[in-house]
């Protein structure tokens, strides 16, 4: 380093306004290049023309960056977080009360169904939700539950999550009111998480 070069902090951003609209358009470009699981925030970090302090220090971890690159307010991963930090009450109901919660807010549904709909039609796009619901989604809460077939449980979860929202939220099949539809969900989700399959 030279006498007139200064080092950068770590962690700080490059003082330009242009650094954030870097990072989320090199995230979008790994993510639908390499997919979720093998996109690093080092890797992003080195398209944008940044160190990996200053993505963390402007998006966090990766699923919050992932999220963010796709222009979505909040995502499965912070939700599902969310709701296992919750301690007031049975993880089934905060679960349920989180997510009903949250697809009830059209500013914060609406850019999910667009990434869904994108995902439709483009296999980029596909994949990278596909391994980000397995690695942040699917496996943590796998992880958190005990008892046999964990993963099959996990799995029924996250499907029922993704059924209320295709059909009460996206499409708007309502189908009773709201706290009895909060009612059901907190059923289904505990049968799951409670009720491990039996075989026959």
């Amino acid at each position: 380093m030279s006498m007139h070069e200064t080092k950068r902090a770590p962690g700080r951003p490059r003082g330009k306004a242009t650094t954030r609209p870097a990072i989320l358009s090199a995230a979008r470009e790994c993510f639908l290049a390499l997919g979720y699981e093998r996109t690093t925030l080092r890797a992003i970090a080195r398209k944008a023309g940044v160190d990996v302090s200053t993505v963390a220090h402007h998006f966090g971890a990766k699923h919050e960056l992932f999220v963010a690159a796709l222009a979505v307010k909040v995502g499965p991963a912070g939700l599902l977080r969310q709701a296992l930090r919750d301690t007031t009450q049975p993880p089934h109901r905060a679960i349920a009360v989180v997510l009903t919660r949250a697809w009830s807010d059209e500013e914060l549904r609406r850019p999910v169904e667009r990434v869904l709909a994108a995902a439709l039609t483009d296999e980029r796009v596909r994949d990278a939700c596909r391994s980000y619901i397995v690695r942040e989604v699917l496996q943590p809460l796998t992880d958190s539950l005990r008892g046999a077939d964990a993963s099959a449980r996990a799995a029924a979860i996250v499907s029922v999550a993704a059924g209320a929202f295709l059909t009460r939220f996206a499409l708007g099949v309502r189908g009773g009111s709201d706290e009895r539809f909060q009612s059901a969900l907190e059923t289904q989700i505990g049968t799951a998480l409670y009720s491990p399959p039996t075989l026959r």
